[in-house]
């Protein structure tokens, strides 16, 4: 069932909010939109991006900050349903990564399983994936003084 304007904007804020502070390499900020559940799953573009559970998500943000990229992530369009104090979200996005010296944007897709336990929304699953077939980032070439 789609759902209320009230609760997609609540989602959605979850969802911004958590990769605002992704893209401040807060990993504390960041985990807390999400559950500590043993079932936490966490998927992203890499072949080795699969996390399952909340420490394995710890360590995978904090590999990923030790790369030194920002990482900011613009939804373009989503879709929110729910059933009760559970919501799945399906977005297109675009990430825009800064590696220092130039910026490159790589469009993305998003789909994320919330839950709200009392008023806040926690994120039980996530998946982010570059859709083949489109556009693609342009070529990242290293810069002047390395990455």
């Amino acid at each position: 069932m789609k759902a209320s304007p009230e609760v997609e904007a609540a989602v959605l804020a979850t969802i911004r909010d958590s990769w605002d502070a992704y893209r401040r390499q807060e990993v504390d900020e960041v985990l807390s939109f999400y559950t500590t559940d043993d079932d936490l799953v966490a998927i992203g573009t890499g072949a080795d991006e699969r996390f399952t559970g909340f420490g394995a998500l710890k360590a995978g943000l904090v590999r990923d900050f030790s790369q030194g990229h920002e990482a900011t992530l613009i939804i373009t369009w989503s879709s929110v349903s729910q059933a009760g104090n559970v919501a799945w979200v399906a977005a297109d996005c675009v990430a825009e990564v800064n590696l220092g010296c130039q910026t490159a944007k790589v469009p993305g897709r998003l789909t994320a399983v919330l839950e709200q336990r009392e008023d806040k929304w926690y994120i039980m699953q996530t998946h982010f994936s570059l859709p083949g077939g489109g556009p693609v980032a342009p070529a990242i070439q290293p810069c002047a003084k390395g990455w």
